[in-house]
């Protein structure tokens, strides 16, 4: 597993998790909004779940279908790792 995934994970699973950025070795900033956005674009996706419809004794009467965007957070770093950006623990505020 590379570096980056382990301190993905490690930000997502623990809420004392240190402070990370995107960084390359250019050092090219002006390029990470759009790479930023791209990659978003390319991971989003429509997920969703069923909406219970209930009576008003509360027994299910159907259900209906409740989309929500959902981004694959591996696909948006493999996105962002092919552009030549990598995550590293925040040095200092920019």
């Amino acid at each position: 597993m590379k570096m980056s995934h382990v301190l993905l994970c490690v930000l997502v699973l623990t809420a004392c998790a240190p402070a990370v950025e995107w960084w390359r070795p250019d050092d090219d900033l002006a390029r990470f909004p759009g790479d930023r956005y791209t990659c978003l674009r390319e991971a989003t996706y429509t997920g969703g779940f069923p909406m219970p419809i209930l009576s008003p004794a509360g027994t299910m009467l159907g259900a209906i279908p409740f989309p929500t965007q959902e981004v694959d957070q591996k696909l948006f770093v493999m996105c962002m790792e092919l552009r030549g950006w990598h995550l590293r623990p925040k040095l200092s505020s920019r």
